[in-house]
C-alpha cells in the first residue's frame, strides 16, 4: 500500500511542475504578443500554484503585486497603454521565488540532475 501512495505523490509532483511550466510558457507568450490581460491571468494562476510554498514575507510581497495589478482595470475598454512594468516585476518576483526554492533548476549538489553531467 505504501508503494501506491509514493507513486501517487510522484505523479502529483510531475503534474504540478507541468502546470508551472505551462504557466511560465504562457507568461512568455503573452508578453511577446503584448496580451496584458492573459498575461495577468497567467501570473495570477502561477501565483496560486506557488503560494503554498511561499513563506509569510513572500506572501505579503506577492499580495502587494496582486493589489497593484488589480487596480489597473484591465477589462475596462477605456484603459489604454497599460505599462508592462508591474507585470514584469511580478513575474520576476515569482520566478526569483521559485528559483530560490529550487523549483526552476536542479540542485548543484545532485550530479544526476546536473546539466554538466
Amino acid at each position: 500500500m505504501e508503494e501506491v501512495n509514493q507513486m501517487e505523490e510522484w505523479n502529483m509532483a510531475k503534474a504540478y511542475f507541468y502546470r508551472i511550466d505551462r504557466l511560465l510558457t504562457m507568461c512568455a507568450d503573452c508578453q511577446l504578443s503584448s496580451d496584458v490581460i492573459k498575461w495577468s491571468r497567467a501570473l495570477l494562476c502561477l501565483y496560486k500554484e506557488i503560494y503554498p510554498k511561499m513563506i509569510e514575507q513572500e506572501k505579503k510581497e506577492a499580495n502587494n503585486f496582486v493589489s497593484a495589478l488589480t487596480k489597473l482595470r484591465l477589462n475596462d475598454p477605456s484603459t489604454t497603454n497599460v505599462s508592462v512594468s508591474p507585470f514584469l516585476d511580478f513575474e520576476l518576483f515569482l520566478r526569483g521565488t521559485m528559483e530560490n526554492k529550487g523549483m526552476l533548476t536542479p540542485k548543484a549538489d545532485d550530479p544526476s540532475k546536473s546539466y554538466r553531467s
